[in-house]
């Protein structure tokens, strides 16, 4: 029979356990150039008291649980998101040194004293939530703002003073389903966001200098994230007029009052064809347009209008007639 020292095999299960510990505290444990990343990204920083803890004395994280203030960690002790909202900070958010965290997925410094422009976010192409709201951003943003940002699905700007146009690049961002721009200048018209199959969990254009029709993909939304634009028209608000602005067309085809046409046909691609010739008999020339719209009116009195497209030089062209019926 063999006999057991049990003394000996619990010293053995003892031994065990203590490197198990401390192979699980060196896994969950903050990596050293984290540490170093942050604290740079902190001296671009002002009013930073409530940051105070970020010091090399600790690791950040412990596991997910965080040690130093505003973060977010994953369960391999590394930085997962920053959550610096309502801490007064102002300063320069250093996205060149945030991308430095290969684990950041989450920014949010909402409620904060921030200025400037928009932090280049595209820098970190990963990430899955951007929060900027209730800051002093300002200016305008540029189109490829968010390109390549193809897990992105947050997005808060608003509270904010952007302006110019809603960069298109957020129309062709394949998981977004959260926008916020509301209380800031943007104009322009909406950029056409195509239909989300899985639904808006918040979409909000609200306050802003906005105009043209509502895209149809959005149509379905309600109507108070689109209030406060006095530009914007169509479903879910009031119907758009029928009448384009005046400063996007010619008001008729004046332009062409000291030439003869001698043939119109419209050819199966809507391509309106008008055959020309001058008063001195110069060679004809054809001077192609492509239909976009055209309308007949009914009654005594009727209206015909063309909206016609010069292939040429992308000149829209508006010839309103009052006509009377036979």
């Amino acid at each position: 029979m063999v006999r057991i020292n049990k003394a000996y095999d619990l010293n053995h299960w003892l031994l065990v356990l203590f490197f198990l510990a401390q192979l699980c505290i060196f896994v969950s444990s903050s990596d050293p150039s984290e540490i170093q990343t942050l604290l740079k990204f902190k001296s671009f920083l002002s009013n930073d008291t409530a940051l105070d803890n970020w010091n090399n004395s600790t690791n950040p994280c412990n596991g997910t649980t965080n040690i130093w203030a505003g973060l977010y960690c994953d369960k391999n002790g590394n930085v997962y998101g920053l959550k610096l909202q309502n801490m007064g900070l102002m300063g320069i958010i250093d996205i060149d040194t945030l991308s430095g965290l290969s684990a950041l997925r989450s920014i949010s410094i909402m409620n904060n004293n921030f200025e400037g422009p928009l932090p280049s976010a595209n820098k970190i192409g990963a990430l899955i939530g951007v929060y900027l709201s209730n800051n002093q951003f300002t200016g305008e943003i540029p189109e490829i703002a968010f390109e390549g940002m193809n897990q992105l699905k947050n997005i808060y700007l608003d509270g904010n003073e952007f302006s110019g146009e809603i960069p298109s690049s957020l129309a062709a961002l394949p998981k977004l389903t959260v926008l916020d721009l509301q209380g800031n200048q943007f104009s322009g018209e909406i950029p056409n966001f195509p239909q989300d199959p899985n639904g808006w969990k918040h979409f909000n254009v609200s306050n802003n200098q906005l105009e043209g029709p509502i895209p149809a993909s959005l149509s379905n939304l309600d109507a108070s994230a689109f209030v406060g634009n006095k530009g914007l028209c169509g479903k879910p608000l009031t119907p758009c007029k029928s009448s384009m602005k005046t400063t996007k067309l010619k008001n008729s085809l004046d332009q062409f009052e000291h030439y003869a046409m001698t043939t119109l046909y419209l050819s199966e691609k809507q391509l309106l064809h008008i055959i020309m010739k001058t008063p001195n008999q110069d060679p004809r020339s054809t001077i192609q347009f492509r239909l976009l719209s055209a309308c007949v009116g009914f009654g005594p009195t009727s209206v015909l209008f063309f909206l016609l497209l010069d292939i040429k030089t992308s000149v829209l062209i508006f010839n309103p007639q009052f006509c009377a019926n036979d």
